[in-house]
């Protein structure tokens, strides 16, 4: 045999088609600790949480909310780049306010996707940042994304349900817009 074979990836299952069905933030703030990958990039309990306990959650419109990471080398290391991008196709001034109470924060991202697997993205030293545009022209529109950059990609979590994730239930949704 001309050397060991490693054979990754899946050649069967659900087919992923690649839009988020949740997402919740929570700013570093409010996070106590958080778990650092070593070998395994997958975690049951990803973080506690701590003082103000805000989890924001941004309700989804259907086939919209997309999240891409890329894998970037240099002389300094690797770097992944986690991106999550909302679009929101209508005025919704409630997001407007959430945006410039939220602009300064970090975030750490926890979601899902239409393939039903749960990820959590940033860390409480270095979360995702926020960013926001508004563009009215045939129609009214906002995007909202948070983006970052860290030495491990996203995690993969066990749920995304705040009644795992945070059994205390000591924590308020600050930020609870449907869009659909």
């Amino acid at each position: 045999m001309f050397g060991n074979l490693e054979s990754i990836g899946v050649k069967c299952g659900p087919v992923a088609t690649g839009w988020l069905t949740h997402l919740y933030l929570i700013g570093c703030d409010s996070v106590a600790f958080d778990v650092y990958p070593d070998q395994q990039l997958t975690t049951a309990n990803p973080l506690w949480l701590s003082g103000a306990k805000v989890v924001s959650e941004i309700k989804l419109r259907a086939k919209t909310a997309t999240f891409s990471e890329g894998l970037q080398t240099s002389p300094a290391g690797a770097s992944y780049n986690p991106q999550i991008s909302v679009p929101i196709p209508s005025l919704a001034s409630e997001i407007v306010e959430w945006v410039y109470r939220n602009q300064n924060r970090r975030f750490i991202a926890i979601f899902r996707d239409t393939a039903g697997f749960c990820y959590m993205a940033g860390t409480k030293s270095n979360g995702l940042r926020l960013s926001w545009a508004r563009s009215v022209s045939q129609t009214n529109a906002q995007q909202l994304s948070v983006s970052g950059s860290n030495w491990h990609p996203a995690l993969w979590i066990g749920s995304i349900d705040p009644e795992v994730l945070f059994p205390s239930k000591e924590f308020d949704y600050s930020f609870d817009n449907s869009f659909s």
